[in-house]
């Protein structure tokens, strides 16, 4: 479990990523992932990043001495992206039966 006490552990990449690349790779590798970030896509992704920043927030709130780490920093992203790639209530820490998803809770 990784928690805002202990910080965030580097995780070692197979795959070359463009932070860690320079020259002819940075540049093939960027070209790659360009469409995702362009302004057409950033407006796509801003209702449903707004959607879940206020939940996930107002969550926090709710609850004084949470692990921000736990409770933002990790299911944000993951939320964001199941939601990218349609998965089934990807937008909700819990399935349509009430069961919390496997992917909302990384504890």
């Amino acid at each position: 479990m990784v928690t805002s006490t202990e910080g965030v552990t580097r995780l070692r990449m197979s795959a070359p990523l463009a932070v860690l690349t320079d020259g002819e790779e940075h540049t093939r590798l960027r070209k790659q992932v360009q469409p995702g970030f362009s302004k057409g896509a950033m407006n796509i992704w801003q209702g449903m990043t707004e959607k879940l920043a206020v939940e996930l927030v107002s969550d926090l709130l709710a609850n004084p001495g949470c692990d921000v780490v736990q409770q933002l920093a990790i299911p944000m992203p993951i939320r964001l992206i199941a939601q990218y790639l349609e998965y089934p209530n990807a937008m909700s820490a819990t399935s349509g039966d009430g069961r919390k998803t496997p992917w909302a809770s990384w504890n």
